[in-house]
């Protein structure tokens, strides 16, 4: 990507206060708890309850990872493609397994686009378990990352994965949207794993699927086995009654954590003609290639208010509006998740030009479909002359054009310098100028 160029968008800001004023609770007088607090750009919560509903999204697609307040994460590709799950038990033979989710305090944060997670239980004395999960850098996966503070005694980690029935659901696994809780939906049961059949590797698994073969890799020495689902609720009957064959099959591997050495696990579901992208070597370098990735996507929009929340919202918004564009299908989506189609009209669009992807939008208006949905219109209104040129060459004419100017052209951007943008717009310094990127 280029450099970030700064422009002033007060009914962005102002769509973001209005976000704000809901995640306080203000929504129709109603009451509502304020359960995640900004800090910086991430939403924080400590001990929350909910399972399954914060989605990470990867490769533009319909594909994306249910995450939560606790650290058990579903595939839905789409279609559920099964749970993950991550325990620790202590490096002594005798010691008692515990699901991560299950540790005396979680503090999670969802950083838009990721989900970090700081575990504290006496099982690591008074040291701190970090865990954080981020899709694979343009593509349909996941990457995991755990890491021990110098205080943390000898353990192993214990990682489960199974239940890929590819249930679509009703409405496709949508927070409020099934007809039964989302935590519910999402959760593992032991009839979801009858269909599974495991190829084991000596770093990992590949499982074939009707979407194509979810595959996972570690870096850990010690081979995976196979544990039967119905002990999917105790990490220590999994880990005592593993390597028999049975009907509802999930993988299990044990992975030795020291402190100040990393331990990282990776999926990738590989599409039909796709090449597998994970290697156990290559593990790191995927990590830093996905975190660069959401880096450079949450940061597309800065803005300094003094408003915790609004500032946080700015970098989630980044990331939200990318969730909403497939790739394949070159247009914006009515919606992420249970609204991922094509709606014509549908003001999704929009976030191209908001947030410089003016190629996605020309894609998005130039498709037959919305090409002639253009020219059925009583009024085309466009916010650039170049977006009135667009529409004109689509075949719009001239006098159904209406040019609103609520945007900037690329060549207007200020390159982030606030004096010149001052100057341009003829304000002095009692007004704020926000900013957001438009890398064109």
């Amino acid at each position: 990507m280029s450099s970030i160029n700064q422009i002033r968008v007060s009914l962005f800001l102002l769509g973001l206060a209005l976000v704000a004023g809901q995640a306080a609770g203000a929504v129709g007088g109603e009451a509502r708890p304020l359960r995640y607090a900004p800090v910086g750009t991430d939403f924080v919560i400590t001990n929350g309850t909910a399972f399954f509903n914060r989605p990470l999204y990867g490769g533009n697609t319909g594909f994306r990872v249910e995450a939560g307040d606790r650290p058990e994460f579903a595939f839905f590709l789409p279609g559920r493609g099964g749970n993950l799950r991550i325990g620790l038990c202590s490096d002594q033979p005798s010691g008692k397994a515990i699901w991560l989710q299950d540790a005396q305090s979680v503090v999670a944060r969802y950083r838009p686009g990721a989900m970090v997670y700081e575990i504290r239980d006496p099982r690591l004395s008074s040291g701190v378990l970090s865990l954080t999960a981020i899709p694979l850098a343009a593509a349909e996966g996941l990457v995991v990352r755990l890491e021990a503070s110098p205080e943390v005694p000898p353990l192993k980690l214990l990682w489960a994965y199974g239940g890929a029935n590819e249930e679509r659901g009703r409405r496709n696994g949508d927070l409020n949207g099934e007809r039964v809780p989302i935590s519910e939906f999402f959760r593992l049961k032991p009839e979801d794993c009858r269909s599974n059949n495991f190829r084991l590797r000596e770093d990992g698994f590949t499982l074939p699927l009707k979407a194509g073969m979810m595959m996972a890799v570690s870096a850990s020495r010690s081979k995976p086995v196979i544990a039967n689902a119905a002990d999917w609720s105790s990490p220590t009957a999994l880990l005592a009654l593993s390597g028999r064959m049975n009907a509802t099959p999930v993988v299990i591997q044990e992975i030795l954590l020291r402190a100040g050495k990393p331990q990282l696990l990776a999926f990738h579901l590989v599409r039909p003609g796709q090449k597998p992208l994970l290697e156990s070597k290559q593990l790191p370098e995927l990590f830093i290639a996905a975190e660069n990735y959401r880096r450079r996507l949450a940061e597309r929009i800065g803005i300094e208010t003094p408003d915790d929340y609004i500032n946080a919202a700015a970098a989630a918004v980044s990331v939200a509006a990318d969730a909403v564009w497939d790739e394949k299908q070159g247009a914006y989506m009515h919606g992420a998740n249970a609204w991922r189609v094509k709606l014509l009209g549908w003001r999704a669009a929009y976030a191209g030009d908001a947030l410089g992807w003016h190629d996605r939008t020309r894609r998005h208006y130039t498709t037959p479909a919305l090409a002639w949905l253009l020219k059925q219109a009583d009024r085309v209104f466009v916010q650039t002359p170049s977006e009135r040129e667009l529409a004109a060459s689509l075949g719009v004419t001239r006098d159904r054009l209406v040019l609103q100017g609520l945007g900037v052209e690329p060549d207007e951007c200020t390159g982030g310098d606030r004096t010149t943008a001052r100057a341009a717009w003829g304000v002095g310094d009692a007004f704020a100028v926000g900013h957001l990127a438009n890398n064109s």
